[in-house]
């Protein structure tokens, strides 16, 4: 039998917390596809380093259909 598995519970990740973890996050639009890879250290300019990353999702908008993203 496997290793039960550990899960984090604690807060989310913030923008800053994933740009200075240097993390790599590719969103991509569900409808057309579009993919792309923002840089972290700028979304945590632009939007707030404590934003949460879930809650940065929230925001995300495809610039090809602009929609949200799901």
């Amino acid at each position: 039998m496997g290793m039960p598995v550990n899960r984090y519970n604690g807060p989310p990740m913030t923008l800053g917390a994933a740009a200075a973890a240097r993390v790599r996050l590719i969103v991509w639009c569900r409808d057309c596809r579009h993919q792309v890879e923002p840089d972290l250290g700028t979304m945590a300019e632009r939007y707030g380093a404590e934003l949460s990353v879930p809650d940065w999702h929230k925001r995300l908008r495809c610039p090809r259909l602009r929609q949200p993203a799901n």
